[in-house]
């Protein structure tokens, strides 16, 4: 256990046992925001990394600590979440092994991992729909995943297979994503030339992309499977060299045709290159804290 200046922290917490990867981060405010008591809300962040980057993980939220003060804004408890990974066998200092199962993942694994997640944070912290699901490149595909709501988190023992989503989990009040892939199609035509790009998307979500539409958030259809959302948030610098700003418009284009009357949506501009929104930490703040404003304005 650790502690920054606002926030009593705990590191690798479990929240599944089904690989090492299946960890959590959570940190707890020293005080709280006294004005509103009654309308903290909870904040789940789901890194980036492209699916596979082994030093993308939960610990990147730390950074953006110091620039939420629970005293500032309703903020009940932060949980930063890690789900298991894609191959990559080519990285430079720790490449994935066949046998590591934490590191094998392909689609739906890694969104099943964060229902899974949110599941377990919701039985343990009862703080039900009253969080905000916020992410960071890939993290923000998986968080605008969940409240698409095509998949599952893994069964229970007390759950049979045809127990829905809404059933087994709820929905957050809020969602932000940050410097977000939202058209995996999109991405790959966007980056012609670079292989990397065909790559890990091909490891992440297999080599047919006609299927590739089916993961993508600009394809929800939101309005039906998350009618309880109230904001909805879109992040982005046009600094961004690895993630076009392109994608933070198709997803604002499919936000407007889900548009459920009540939901409140933006999109955020911010500063500085892909890593620099987390690595500093101020990037995520912004998003998250606008967030938390539009929420105290619903």
């Amino acid at each position: 256990m650790t502690s920054s200046e606002h926030y009593d922290s705990q590191y690798d917490l479990i929240y599944d046992d089904l690989s090492v990867l299946n960890t959590y981060d959570l940190h707890k405010p020293f005080t709280s925001n006294p004005s509103s008591p009654s309308k903290s809300y909870w904040l789940i962040y789901i890194h980036g990394g492209a699916w596979r980057d082994p030093k993308q993980t939960s610990r990147t939220l730390v950074p953006t600590l110091s620039n939420l003060s629970p005293s500032s804004y309703p903020i009940a408890g932060i949980i930063s979440a890690n789900y298991r990974l894609s191959a990559y066998p080519g990285h430079a200092t720790d490449p994935s092994k066949p046998e590591d199962k934490s590191r094998n993942a392909t689609h739906p694994e890694h969104i099943q991992d964060i229902l899974t997640a949110i599941r377990f944070f919701q039985d343990k912290y009862r703080f039900g729909e009253d969080y905000i699901l916020a992410g960071h490149s890939c993290g923000a595909t998986l968080v605008y995943q969940v409240v698409m709501g095509s998949w599952k988190a893994r069964k229970r023992e007390d759950q049979d297979d045809n127990t829905p989503i809404e059933d087994s989990l709820k929905l957050p009040k809020a969602v932000v994503g940050i410097e977000g892939i939202y058209d995996l199609e999109l991405l790959k035509k966007t980056h012609p030339d670079m292989l990397i790009y065909k790559t890990f998307l091909e490891t992440a979500f297999g080599t047919d992309q006609s299927k590739w539409k089916d993961a993508s958030p600009v394809n929800g259809k939101l309005h039906d499977k998350w009618p309880s959302g109230k904001v909805a948030v879109l992040a982005q610098s046009k600094e961004d060299e690895l993630v076009d700003w392109i994608q933070t418009e198709k997803m604002s284009d499919a936000l407007w045709r889900e548009k459920k009357t009540g939901r409140r949506d933006i999109v955020v501009g911010l500063e500085g290159k892909h890593e620099d929104v987390w690595r500093h930490g101020k990037g995520v703040a912004k998003a998250i804290t606008k967030a938390l404003e539009m929420l105290r304005d619903a």
